[in-house]
């Protein structure tokens, strides 16, 4: 099942906070391995994010086009007509 696009945008944000303290501590302690980890947890999240953004612009546009197409077919006029 696919996953809400609140959700996406939520652990999104969860993965770049984790990212940033694990780069930190990577730097802290000299472990490149833990930077580097960090680094690609933080562009997880904002792949994440960057879905979820998507999915709610989308879910968005589609209820406008249904709500215009309902307006439209109470009024019986169509697009682009006079």
């Amino acid at each position: 099942m696919a996953k809400s696009s609140r959700r996406n945008k939520s652990e999104g944000t969860l993965d770049r906070i984790g990212g940033s303290v694990m780069g930190m501590f990577g730097k802290l302690t000299g472990r490149n391995s833990k930077k580097a980890k960090g680094k690609a947890a933080r562009t997880r999240g904002s792949g994440r994010v960057a879905t979820g953004r998507a999915k709610s612009q989308a879910s968005r546009t589609k209820s406008q086009t249904k709500g215009r197409a309902k307006s439209q077919a109470k009024s019986g006029t169509k697009r682009g007509s006079r």
